[in-house]
């Protein structure tokens, strides 16, 4: 169960994740990312894959794997993060 403290860790790191998706889509950094856990394809279900042109037959074509990480792991990995973007500077709302 998550408590009130990995609810306010979560909202800032997707607050920290929403702004740089929009720096990098203003700057012209649109980038496809499709992933693969287990027998999930994200292409599956994504609206735009007839836009995108993404097959794993053909050459650079690659999904990235999702790799299963403990709910600590993960927790820790979003403190580290907002706290190396605080100390470069960056304002991480909170």
């Amino acid at each position: 169960t998550a408590s009130s403290d990995d609810f306010k860790i979560i909202n800032e790191y997707t607050g920290y994740l929403l702004k740089n998706i929009v720096k990098g889509i203003s700057s012209g950094r649109v980038e496809r990312y499709p992933v693969l856990k287990g027998d999930y394809k994200g292409c599956q279900y994504c609206p735009y894959k007839g836009l995108c042109g993404f097959d794993p037959g053909l050459k650079g074509c690659r999904y990235h794997f999702l790799p299963k990480v403990k709910e600590d792991a993960i927790r820790e990995g979003m403190i580290e993060k907002l706290s190396k973007e605080q100390n470069n500077g960056d304002k991480v709302d909170r």
